[in-house]
């Protein structure tokens, strides 16, 4: 004859074990899992700081290069074609900047870090530029993903600052 109440306690012991067990494997995987994704956004932040520090663009070269007066207008001091070749070779390097953190590839606290002050000074002050790329090359998304990122941190910093930029 079978011992039922013997039957239920090894039941029981069974499928706390098994719980054990169980619980024991998700944490463990649940542990690897963060460690790896910890892993990847170190790598992402060292891959981006490397860029940042190995991008050899000098933005600030432009700018004081004449193309401000006082109260920040354009000022052509240079030929127009110069200067339109020096802002193409920003706006390339601020669109693909714009795609890798859109992408996951750079990550977006220190590029925002980094490059915001001059992805808005040249948004603000050569919009006319992109524009005229845009109507010449006959291609209306030329800088878009640069143009996208502008409004994006634009609408970031009016919530931040309460509707101030």
């Amino acid at each position: 004859m079978i011992n039922l109440e013997f039957l239920t306690n090894n039941i029981i012991i069974f499928l706390i074990i098994y719980f054990v067990v169980l619980y024991s494997i998700l944490v463990i995987w649940f542990l690897i899992r963060k460690q790896t994704r910890l892993k990847v956004i170190s790598e992402r932040k060292r891959y981006t700081m490397e860029f940042c520090l190995n991008d050899k663009l000098n933005y600030n070269n432009l700018i004081q290069n004449g193309i401000y007066s006082e109260d920040y207008k354009f000022q052509e001091k240079r030929e127009d074609s110069d200067i339109l070749k020096d802002l193409n070779n920003v706006f390339n390097n601020f669109d693909k900047i714009s795609i890798a953190v859109n992408n996951g590839v750079f990550d977006e606290e220190i590029i925002r870090t980094y490059y915001e002050k001059y992805f808005i000074i040249y948004y603000e002050n050569f919009r006319y530029s992109i524009l005229r790329a845009r109507d010449t090359f006959d291609n209306p998304y030329m800088f878009i993903e640069y143009e996208k990122m502008v409004s994006f941190w634009y609408e970031v910093r009016r919530n931040v600052n309460g509707g101030k930029i």
